[in-house]
């Protein structure tokens, strides 16, 4: 009977600890749908969010280079994006756009594409990609399905805490 007992309260212990992301992405959504940007910048990494959108816009400016490595007009374009990245990260990587994603709409402005309609409505997936790293992948909730998502990235922050650390683009 004991070791039925040690063994539930295991399970039960293990069940928490891998619900937690999902705990995590609800209040996360709430505070957004609230504004509550305490709360808000509480559970976001911004500056690794920050990092991480910077490092994949510089990889794709990387994989424009066509094979022109050795050019170095491609190498000072490169080097002037990279410097120029940082200043347009800052003004689009906001509160309030984490918040529209998180509210499952689509962000105005120069990352995110605008639509006609206004603010597009997002479908969310999302899955363990291990132990600490948690994704949910938003793509339009009508039309086209092939279209790559955008991922929200969640880093284990402690045992059961979360934070947003990373934002894959499309």
């Amino acid at each position: 009977m004991r070791k039925l007992l040690i063994g539930g309260v295991l399970a039960l212990v293990l069940g928490c600890w891998l619900a937690t992301p999902w705990l995590a992405l609800h209040e996360l959504r709430d505070a957004a749908r609230a504004g509550d940007a305490e709360r808000l910048n509480d559970m976001v990494d911004f500056s690794e969010l920050r990092e991480s959108v910077r490092l994949n816009l510089l990889e794709r400016v990387a994989r424009s280079d066509d094979g022109h490595a050795g050019s170095r007009a491609r190498a000072l374009g490169a080097a002037v994006a990279g410097a120029l990245l940082g200043p347009m990260i800052d003004a689009v990587i906001t509160p309030d756009a984490v918040a529209s994603l998180l509210r499952s709409q689509r962000p105005q402005g120069a990352v995110w594409h605008a639509t006609s309609a206004g603010q597009e409505q997002l479908r969310a997936n999302s899955h363990y990609e291990s132990l600490n790293r948690f994704v949910v992948s938003l793509r339009p909730a009508e039309g086209a399905n092939d279209e790559d998502p955008i991922q929200l990235v969640f880093h284990r922050d402690g045992m059961f805490n979360w934070k947003l650390a990373e934002l894959r683009l499309p």
